[in-house]
């Protein structure tokens, strides 16, 4: 039976009389604190802000900090929140110090403490938990592990998207050494996992059979025509670009359930044909669940990189769209705070971000990036046009929500103006959104910085340099370029985000916009359970011609177009 500790913590009062808190040793999961936070007496609210557990451990054995994220239940706009006890927080036996702290993610995903609590106490009891036991030191504090503890943090480390090996065990080296201090059982675990790595490895190609089924039988006919058309091609250049997938596993707006859910199956359609191709751009849209969980959306994340990283046999980049964080609820139902955000650091784990896995170029750990296609003269660019500060108004609410809202920043302009566009290679560059001012009209409701992006791609044309001002207040933009004695053209501005195919040819740049893979159309027609049902190209470049054909897979209609001087 779970017991509840009402307690209320001030951040202002010189003390918190919580009265007498005793908390036994191993009663794990049962012992939860409910928190009320006030300031001044009134209800100190803390939207926008991370909690966090914080425990001073008695003395006596030289122990000392632990911090520990809250997970329970929160109410951030009325200061309240819920704390289950674990077993790192009753270490020792005696009186305990506590508080919470308060701190806001940073850009590189670190915390700057905002505010805290002041000091409360609780009181370990004992109990008969003491096999398994062990201390470690860590960061300078004196810990108490168990193998239970050891499997908690591997499952928080894999739930987090990550899946490097090798960094799991240098970051947990000293708590391994301690339980396992003649690295026998670390053998045996780096013996496993290489069978399983083996196993893995022989068995990717089955992924086809795990996913909802494999590939459908409604798209044998049209994987096979597309096959013949890239044999026949073979020595272009060939670019898979899927976009607006809109991956969800309920939704009364893309379709009936479950044919919304067969976003995974259209990844394995491009996937099947990846031994042709260069690189496959999934450009944005790639998740799309408004009325679950952040954990549930960003399951459906992981399950959308995994399936095309493990399908694909070339390289991928996957981008970012307006759909994809689920910032609608800022918008259309004005929730505060960030707590239900697909984050900027969360998106640099689910979607590879964090290291050069196919020597593609990015500026620290930025969704945006470029890829030189080896052996040729050709940069594919991924702009990533919905760079949105996580910034919140005066009322606590989402400022740039991705859903109606598109941002390029100046970072990634001068990246594009010093690095990605500093180049005599021939450059095609695809984004989620159009760019306002060019093919598609308005992108979205607000827009910021479009101006100076089209300025710079028509100096990279037209072998120009000058100075570029933004006319934006909030997200300034101040930067030179120079592209004078460069002998790269653009081959083309793609996108997707419009759902529907179209091509415009404005100051001698070809600007495209590709259809949506989900199986509807904006004006409510469906396509599921047809071969039409999915839908995404592929950009075959012959560098002899400069000539670019675009097949057509699913829905749409192919279209052939020069470039550089040539079209």
């Amino acid at each position: 039976m779970a017991i509840r500790y009402p307690i209320t913590l001030s951040t202002t009062e010189p003390n918190n009389d919580v009265g007498l808190l005793k908390i036994r040793q191993t009663d794990q999961d049962t012992q939860t604190f409910v928190v009320t936070m006030t300031e001044n007496s009134s209800p100190k609210a803390y939207t926008g802000l991370k909690p966090f557990f914080c425990a001073k451990i008695s003395t006596d054995l030289g122990l000392g900090l632990i911090e520990q994220e809250v997970d329970g239940p929160i109410d951030s706009a009325n200061g309240k929140l819920e704390y289950t006890l674990k077993p790192t927080d009753w270490q020792n036996l005696g009186r305990h110090t506590a508080y919470f702290s308060f701190r806001r993610m940073n850009s590189d995903g670190s915390f700057s403490e905002q505010f805290t609590t002041r000091d409360f106490y609780y009181n370990v009891i004992k109990s008969v938990y003491s096999d398994g036991i062990t201390e470690v030191k860590t960061n300078g504090s004196t810990y108490l592990w168990t193998f239970e503890d050891l499997k908690r943090k591997l499952d928080e480390y894999l739930a987090a998207g990550k899946s490097d090996w090798d960094e799991f065990v240098n970051q947990n080296k000293e708590i391994l050494e301690s339980l396992d201090p003649n690295g026998e059982l670390l053998n045996q675990l780096n013996d496993l996992k290489t069978q399983l790595d083996e196993a893995t490895n022989n068995n990717s190609a089955n992924i086809n059979d795990e996913i909802m089924g494999g590939i459908r039988d409604i798209f044998e006919a049209p994987l096979f025509d597309i096959q013949n058309q890239l044999e026949s091609r073979k020595n272009n250049i060939n670019i898979g670009h899927i976009t607006d997938v809109h991956y969800v596993v309920r939704s009364d707006y893309w379709g009936p359930f479950p044919a919304a859910s067969y976003g995974l199956t259209h990844l394995l359609n491009i996937g099947a044909i990846s031994d042709k191709l260069d690189l496959i751009i999934s450009g944005g849209d790639n998740a799309d669940e408004n009325k679950n969980t952040k954990t549930e959306i960003l399951k459906h994340h992981r399950d959308y990189a995994t399936t095309l990283d493990t399908c694909c046999e070339c390289p991928i980049i996957i981008g970012i769209g307006n759909h994809d964080d689920q910032s609608i609820r800022a918008d259309a139902n004005k929730v505060p705070g960030t707590d239900f955000l697909v984050t900027n650091a969360e998106f640099a784990e689910l979607y590879f971000q964090k290291s050069s896995r196919f020597g593609e170029v990015r500026n620290g750990e930025s969704n945006y990036c470029y890829y030189d296609i080896p052996n040729t003269n050709v940069r594919v660019i991924w702009l990533d046009l919905y760079q949105s500060p996580e910034t919140l108004d005066k009322n606590g609410i989402l400022k740039y929500p991705r859903t109606n809202t598109t941002v390029i920043q100046q970072d990634q302009l001068e990246w594009l103006a010093n690095t990605a566009l500093k180049t005599n290679r021939d450059v095609i560059t695809f984004s989620h959104c159009n760019i306002k001012g060019t093919i598609g009209g308005e992108p979205t409701a607000n827009v910021y910085n479009h101006d100076v992006l089209l300025q710079l791609i028509n100096g990279f044309a037209g072998k120009t340099s000058g100075t570029l001002l933004g006319s934006s207040a909030d997200l300034p933009v101040n930067l030179d370029f120079n592209f004078s004695g460069q002998t790269g053209d653009v081959i083309a501005v793609v996108c997707g985000h419009q759902h529907r195919d179209d091509y415009l040819l404005q100051s001698g740049i070809n600007y495209v916009i590709t259809a949506q893979s989900v199986g509807r159309d904006n004006d409510g027609t469906q396509y599921w359970y047809t071969p039409q049902e999915d839908s995404w190209s592929v950009f075959s470049i012959d560098e002899s011609t400069k000539t670019v054909e675009i097949l057509k897979f699913g829905r749409g209609t192919g279209l052939t177009f020069g470039y550089g001087g040539e079209n």
